[in-house]
This record gives C-alpha cells, structure tokens and sequence, in this order.
C-alpha cells in the first residue's frame, strides 16, 4: 500500500526534491575564471624571467584549475583568507621565486634585475641568472589566487569568487610589491 502511495504521488515528490536542489545550488559559491586569464598566465609563466613557469599547456593549467575549483568545498572560507589555493599536480612546473639568500647561493649566480607584472604595473625586482638547470626547480605545487569579486564600488559580493593568477611553486611567497628586496626571481640556465 505505502509502494503504491509513493508511486503515485512520484511527481510531488520530484517536484519537491528539485526545490531542495534549487535552494542549495543558490547557496553554492561561483568562482569566475576571467577570459583575460589564460593569455595572462601565457605572458608570465611560460618563460624565465618574470617568475616561476609552467611545465605544462596553459589549457591543461586551466583545465586543472577547473577541475580543482570544482572538487574545492571551501572555497569561501580560502578566498576570504589566504587567497590561496594548493594542490599537489606531478611536473606542473618549476618554482622561480626564492629568498635572495637562496637565489644568491646558487651555481654561478649573477644579481641583477628585471621586470615583474603584477595587475596592470610592472616592478623591477631582483634577479639572479644561474648556471643551473631549469629541472633544479621542479615543483610539484600549483597555486591559485582565489579572492572575493567585487562590484563596481569595490563592495565584496556575496558567494561570488575569482581566480586572479595561478602559478607553480611556493604559495607563500607574496605579491611581488610586497618583496621588499627579500625574494628573488631565478634565471636558470638555457
């Protein structure tokens, strides 16, 4: 008899169930991956000189973003906080930040200096060129930059997330307008 009952009154039930899965789906974060991303990881990370760069495609980098951006359940709590997001990803690319201490103890180290996009600004920031090769500096580590989205008066909106930068290497190095002649960018050997 309850089998019977449950079987005709099936659409009431579905119609209620798809109510739940509204009201959570309103719930849930979005993150924004911006059109203007891609080609911005294209420009920095893709060769020495500017930072740390990526083994692999930026599609691929992309890809993995939105694969991990997906599987991320605290999104809100990370983007309100540190900002960044980690995850381990095998040859993701090669970690070219490091403490001038660092920088300036490798294989033949050159100081010197070159220009860091940050945003819209470039920054003169140190450098060092090493003797060293690239594969020195694997990592295994890639980093999304995750903050809340804003509107036009700079009010953070609710639930509304956005992906600023992504790169391979350490999540604890800062921007590089917070550097403060501290860290380095590393010029391996070609």
């Amino acid at each position: 008899m309850f089998i019977l009952y449950i079987l005709l009154n099936k659409s009431y039930i579905m119609k209620y169930l798809r109510l739940f899965e509204n009201f959570e789906s309103q719930d849930a974060p979005s993150v924004e991956i911006p059109s203007w991303l891609e080609k911005k990881l294209e420009d920095v990370h893709t060769k020495p000189g500017q930072g740390s760069i990526f083994a692999k495609s930026i599609p691929q980098v992309v890809d993995l973003i939105k694969k991990t951006l997906d599987e991320t359940k605290d999104i809100k709590e990370i983007a309100t906080t540190t900002g960044t997001l980690t995850i381990q990803s095998p040859g993701i690319g090669y970690n070219l930040v490091l403490p001038i201490d660092e920088a300036s103890s490798l294989e033949g180290a050159k100081e010197g200096v070159t220009t860091k996009v940050e945003g819209p600004n470039s920054i003169e920031v140190p450098s060092f060129e090493t003797s060293q090769k690239i594969n020195d500096f694997s990592s295994d580590t890639l980093t999304i930059i995750v903050r809340p989205k804003k509107d036009e008066q700079g009010q953070a909106l609710e639930n509304q997330y956005i992906v600023l930068s992504a790169f391979p290497g350490d999540p604890d190095i800062p921007r590089a307008s917070e550097w403060n002649g501290k860290y380095a960018v590393v010029i391996p050997k070609k």
